[in-house]
């Protein structure tokens, strides 16, 4: 994604050429949509500095500095740096938080144990210099990436079609609140609420529409408006479970544990305007991360002594 930066913008992977838009950006490494890519790279952001957190904790332990640890925390800011170009509005809010809220996680616990680390505060100082000098780099430059699409945009309200897209889901959820219209099925339901409520209606475009659209670009809508507030109600309720059930242990979590939570509560906030569960790579990294944070919670639940 980084590199990509610094290449022509019709091209992916360096070589492939695309037709792109006047603020649609390529950036997204072998993503094909900069949305999908914010939600993968967050998560992983999140699971990058749960690995630092340990580490740290263990060197604690072990009464020195673990190398290992900036090493991760590198690899952190590098997945940081990428969100500058991809254009994903929410996705560059989402892993700020993560990556600041992660650190600060990190930096507490070491600052309340008994051992404290030196190099924990060196590597601390550096990091923060490295992320206010990418900020100030793409303040300045705003020719392309992220601000650069937040610019246009506000310049061109027309072109933001979220809200339209939220109406309409609302619209669609209507006719089937219950049960819903079924698993897949917006791509071909929507047309024909867009043209009965005049949403991108354009005669000048086959059918009589200027867009379509297989994601409403709010998984809190799509869902009920396919498997029905039932069915969204059922994966919300599984989802608070294994949130609600790690927070209980929230003894045994740990600075690694709540960087994971963390990052997993950025993805329900970014569900709210984009479509990360529709994206099955995604959906499936944040199950993997919330179901392993409560299990290792858990673990260490029963191995701790009882009084």
């Amino acid at each position: 994604i980084i590199i990509e930066r610094f290449r022509p913008p019709s091209k992916l992977l360096w070589f492939y050429t695309v037709r792109v838009g006047a603020y649609v950006l390529v950036g997204t490494g072998s993503f094909v949509d900069h949305n999908k890519a914010a939600a993968f790279l967050y998560l992983s952001m999140g699971a990058g500095l749960a690995v630092a957190c340990r580490l740290q904790a263990r060197a604690r332990e072990q009464a020195r500095d673990n190398g290992l640890t900036w090493v991760a925390l590198f690899g952190c800011l590098i997945i940081y740096a990428s969100f500058f170009a991809m254009g994903s509005r929410a996705g560059l809010a989402i892993a700020s938080g993560v990556f600041v809220g992660g650190f600060a996680l990190m930096l507490g616990a070491g600052l309340l144990a008994k051992d404290r680390s030196p190099g924990l505060w060196l590597g601390g100082v550096i990091l923060l210099i490295g992320v206010l000098g990418m900020g100030l780099v793409e303040f300045y430059n705003r020719n392309t990436g992220t601000l650069a699409r937040i610019e246009y945009l506000d310049a061109h309200p027309e072109e933001n079609t979220r809200a339209i897209l939220h109406r309409e889901t609302i619209h669609m959820l209507q006719p089937h609140p219950w049960l819903g219209w079924g698993g897949g099925t917006y791509r071909y339901v929507s047309p024909d609420f867009f043209l009965e409520d005049y949403a991108f209606h354009d005669p000048a475009y086959d059918g009589g529409l200027s867009m379509r659209s297989d994601w409403a670009h709010s998984d809190w809508l799509q869902l009920p408006m396919e498997f029905g507030i039932l069915g969204a109600s059922l994966l919300l309720m599984i989802i608070l479970y294994f949130y609600g059930r790690s927070l209980w242990l929230g003894r045994w979590l740990g600075a690694a544990g709540l960087a994971v939570l963390l990052a997993c509560a950025g993805m329900l906030a970014h569900a709210t305007v984009d479509f990360p569960f529709y994206n099955p790579p995604v959906t499936m990294l944040f199950f993997l991360l919330l179901v392993s944070t409560l299990k290792l919670a858990e673990l260490d639940a029963r191995r701790a002594p009882r009084k």
